[in-house]
């Protein structure tokens, strides 16, 4: 007896300092510090370490009480994990884990609601790393994930598809609104696209070219993967491209020039927003494949602070590139254009005297260009570029990237979805949206604040 106790002394004072420093860890509500400590074998096998032990599971225990409460899911359930490490499994512990999954339903049920399955399958996947299990969980990431794939379906031209989907998860989401109204949306976008394609094979078959390519245009903002609208402009370029003055008087006669002659109809104010890197530089950026440059008072994507029309050039891009429709006076490289005319990489654009742009292709990774004015008077805000952004746009420090983060590796900014906007950011570091750590890869609505190792990015809507 009298050797147990003189070992349990020794054992004492070899781990004295270090009980005494996790005991002031705690008292400091150092509690990470303190688990680091406690971690260690010998010193958690300690009487004394044993009673710290208890003391941090329940002091975690109270901490993640406190991250329910403000909705920090998963800082809650990570100190869930570390308690149980200290304090056991017992009834209180489970009572607290049926909570935080409780609390994690709603979480996702609120963003299906907001019609956000991206975020409530990224909100459940996270926590299923974190080894939660739940059925309704499950349930729920079933149906945000059928959701987010009738997204894709319809994204990449099949409507047909995605209405499908849609109805057949509509039954296990019962209550969605948001998931039923975007049925109905991919339904009425369906019979839109039924007939441009009727009136697109007849005008085909009419060799009405000039009507093809509007046609064709209003398909592509309706779709833009739709293959038959491609070809039908591919083919349209081709008779058009054969120099006959005749369609060049025809589409003087289509487009007076008063009346503006674009190839589709005016893109949604929500296609674009602005984009601000701290000590980088500013951006607007625009996902639609259709943009508008115009004069201030119009409703002109990109709104200028100059003497042009109100819908002074339209900038169209498909897969063979990017295409400029002149309404009004236009020059390429310092030559006069007055009809559609293909951009090539580099042109120098000029709307009227003073009024310039440069055209980059900065990666040849991405479609995304970039128009830089080489004066920042007449910008309706101060812009470094405007980028049309093709899907995605690289991000960083080199000169391949679109958007400039000064001492950042490069990062790929994605359009998840176009209405409402939603970017998607993938790098290889961590990356925190508002306050919020997401890891390597993060989604989010706009407006948003993120910030990346070296980085702050604040993407805001755009309302002149």
């Amino acid at each position: 007896m009298r050797a147990t106790r003189e070992r349990a002394r020794l054992m004492f004072g070899k781990f004295k300092p270090v009980l005494k420093q996790i005991a002031t860890l705690l008292r400091d509500g150092q509690l990470d510090a303190a688990a680091a400590l406690l971690s260690d074998p010998e010193v958690a096998q300690h009487r004394e370490g044993r009673r710290l032990s208890q003391q941090l599971g329940q002091a975690l225990l109270e901490r993640a009480r406190h991250h329910l409460q403000a909705r920090a899911l998963f800082h809650a359930w990570d100190d869930l994990t570390c308690a149980r490490r200290f304090a056991g499994n017992d009834p209180e512990t489970a009572r607290l884990e049926r909570d935080i999954l409780v609390a994690a339903v709603e979480l996702a049920r609120d963003e299906l609601h907001a019609g956000r399955p991206d975020l409530a399958i990224q909100l459940i996947d996270d926590l299923r790393r974190r080894g939660a299990q739940d059925v309704s969980l499950n349930a729920l990431a079933d149906v945000a994930r059928n959701w987010h794939k009738a997204r894709r379906l319809a994204q990449g031209g099949d409507l047909y598809g995605a209405v499908d989907l849609l109805r057949r998860i509509e039954p296990k989401a019962s209550g969605l609104k948001a998931l039923s109204r975007e049925r109905d949306e991919y339904e009425q976008q369906l019979e839109r696209v039924q007939k441009l394609e009727g009136e697109l094979a007849e005008q085909i078959a009419a060799e009405n070219w000039l009507e093809v390519l509007r046609t064709a245009a209003a398909l592509l903002a309706e779709l833009p993967a739709h293959r038959l609208a491609m070809a039908a402009r591919r083919r349209a370029w081709h008779a058009l491209g054969a120099g006959s003055v005749s369609a060049v008087q025809t589409q003087s006669q289509v487009a007076p020039a008063e009346a503006p002659a674009g190839p589709g109809k005016q893109p949604l104010m929500e296609d674009r927003c602005m984009l601000h890197v701290d000590g980088g530089g500013s951006y607007l950026i625009c996902v639609a494949d259709h943009v508008t440059i115009g004069n201030r008072s119009s409703n002109a994507t990109v709104p200028l602070l100059a003497n042009i029309s109100s819908s002074h050039v339209e900038i169209v891009r498909d897969r063979g590139g990017y295409v400029i429709w002149p309404n009004r006076p236009v020059a390429i490289n310092g030559v006069q254009v007055s009809r559609p005319t293909p951009i090539k990489r580099d042109a120098r654009i000029t709307l009227a005297s003073g009024v310039e742009f440069r055209f980059r292709l900065p990666s040849p990774m991405s479609m995304t260009a970039l128009l830089e004015p080489l004066h920042s008077s007449y910008l309706d805000r101060r812009f470094d570029a405007i980028v049309l952004l093709a899907r995605f746009c690289l991000v960083g420090d080199d000169p391949s990237c679109h958007i400039h983060a000064p001492d950042t590796p490069r990062h790929t900014l994605l359009v998840e979805r176009r209405h409402p906007l939603q970017f998607l950011l993938r790098g290889p570091g961590p990356i925190r949206v508002n306050n919020l750590l997401a890891g390597a890869e993060a989604s989010f609505p706009v407006p948003a604040n993120v910030e990346l190792p070296s980085a702050k990015l604040t993407i805001l809507p755009y309302d002149h």
